[in-house]
């Protein structure tokens, strides 16, 4: 339905009267507060000229249902209906700010109109040569002076705008009570005023929403393998970077300037492990002085025992000790939030720890929808650590794993080339190792696999301030219930690394 329709709306919306607000001065006056006020019985220089408002009615736009296109949102007013100009009290008005506007959004539309549009009639005079309204903001401020209001039969009509000839700016993003006065004036000079109040609450455009779910980018952990040698110690250590996890994503598809705060919430993670310490056979050559002894007495010859671990002539390798596999939860998981702009970070969103700001300016004309990428990352799963010390991946001989780094003083060896040399002149053997086999000891992850459920995003929008206009207060989005995007979870199976032991 067309801007143009607005005043025909009105007057058929414009039904009743309501208790009238008297012309005596105080906070009734028309340039006096905003006050919940339970009225009079209109006003007028002359004997029964009053103003009497006529009850008109605004859907509560928290209740709109909305689909999104390439073209932006759709609304379908679908809230309850509030009524204006009611005898008592300021009623609450919740309305997005751009439909605030006396033509259609340049993207997004309503299916109707839903105006915040007031009526009222003058009763007694004699013919009416001024009807007009002033409009008082939450600060006392005259927020719109007086200005002529539109008849429509009998009555008259105002229809409230944030923007255009009669635009009151304010409607945008302040929030709070806010008072409209009607004036009548007759051709002798009488003047009857009536006025009302709303509890204005501006809700910022919407943004589409994707939850958040398993990243299928090739950097994410859901292509991990432990045999692909992926890097899972970067999602174990708590230092040195972090593992993207879930993403979703966030459509800004309006004109409209809009403020979003949104945290993830740390989601529950379970885990399975098999750690091992595995010994792994590894041939060296070389020649290793193994002592000597004496071939028979003599002053000069002193028999020294050998002191090199390569000198063990042991034929029975060390023992592979048992691997271990546990399950439980993670519980020092750390996780953090970051925005992305394609394929760069969001110039317009700070970020810190699991919550990001983003001042999103408005879509230019025939432009594409800004579409934001919401990575969810982790780290700090210590759980899964195969033991003490900062896990990295290594490769060793033929072998890549994901553990700590082979340290051989701390490895067996067991001589398989003994040999001893001719006795000097003095008797003495020289023995030596020509050749050993080396038990590097390897602490590592063999096995994991991890049941994430699913992270969600709280979120809260605003409207940014403009042009010397404080913002509107960051609230839930009404279309998001109780402003949180649920996400799904998953599976992540780091598949069997196979390492040499023969524990497994």
């Amino acid at each position: 339905m067309a801007r143009s329709m607005v005043l025909a709306n009105v007057a058929a919306l414009a039904v009743g009267c309501s208790t009238t607000y008297p012309n005596e001065g105080g906070d009734d006056a028309p340039d006096g507060g905003v006050g919940e006020t339970d009225g009079g019985d209109g006003s007028g220089s002359g004997s029964g000229f009053v103003v009497e408002l006529m009850p008109t009615t605004i859907k509560d736009e928290r209740g709109d249902q909305i689909s999104f296109t390439a073209e932006g949102p759709t609304h379908t007013h679908a809230g309850p209906p509030i009524t204006l100009g009611a005898a008592t009290g300021c009623p609450e008005v919740s309305k997005y700010s751009y439909l605030l506007d006396p033509q259609a959004p340049e993207y997004g539309n309503e299916l109707t109109p839903n105006p915040l549009a007031f009526a009222f009639q003058a009763h007694g005079g004699d013919s009416i040569t001024t009807a007009d309204y002033q409009v008082i903001g939450p600060d006392q401020s005259t927020v719109r002076d007086w200005t002529p209001a539109a008849k429509v039969d009998a009555r008259y009509g105002v229809t409230l705008y944030r923007s255009g000839a009669t635009g009151i700016p304010a409607l945008g993003s302040v929030e709070g009570t806010y008072k409209i006065n009607f004036r009548a004036v007759d051709a002798v000079g009488r003047e009857a005023i009536q006025s009302a109040c709303w509890k204005h609450k501006p809700l910022a455009a919407p943004l589409k929403f994707t939850g958040l779910s398993a990243s299928s980018d090739p950097d994410a952990l859901k292509a991990f393998s432990l045999t692909k040698n992926s890097p899972v110690s970067t999602l174990i250590n708590g230092v040195g970077g972090d593992v993207k996890v879930f993403s979703g994503k966030i459509e800004h598809t309006t004109s409209e300037p809009v403020t979003i705060k949104f945290d993830i919430t740390k989601p529950a993670v379970s885990y399975t492990k098999t750690a091992v310490v595995d010994r792994l056979m590894y041939p060296l050559n070389g020649s290793v002085p193994c002592g000597n002894t004496c071939v028979h007495l003599s002053p000069n010859c002193i028999e020294e025992p050998p002191v090199e671990p390569q000198c063990n002539k042991s034929t029975t390798p060390p023992n592979d000790p048992v691997d271990v596999s546990t399950s439980g939860m993670i519980s020092n998981g750390q996780w953090t939030v970051s925005v992305l702009d394609g394929s760069t970070v969001a110039t317009d969103c700070a970020v810190s720890g699991q919550t990001a700001t983003c001042n999103l300016p408005g879509r230019g004309r025939g432009a594409q929808a800004r579409q934001l990428t919401v990575i969810a990352r982790a780290n700090q799963f210590s759980e899964l650590s195969p033991g003490a010390g900062t896990v990295a991946e290594h490769a060793f001989w033929y072998l890549d794993y994901t553990g700590f780094k082979i340290v051989l003083t701390d490895d067996e060896f067991r001589c398989t080339s003994y040999k001893m040399d001719l006795p000097d002149s003095d008797g003495v053997i020289v023995h030596h190792c020509d050749s050993w086999k080396v038990y590097p000891k390897m602490r590592a992850l063999d096995q994991v696999r991890l049941e994430l459920q699913g992270s969600a995003m709280n979120v809260t929008t605003a409207v940014p301030a403009l042009n010397g206009l404080p913002a509107s207060p960051l609230t839930a989005p009404p279309y998001l219930s109780g402003g949180r995007v649920n996400g799904t979870g998953f599976s992540w199976d780091g598949g069997n690394d196979d390492l040499p032991g023969d524990q497994h």
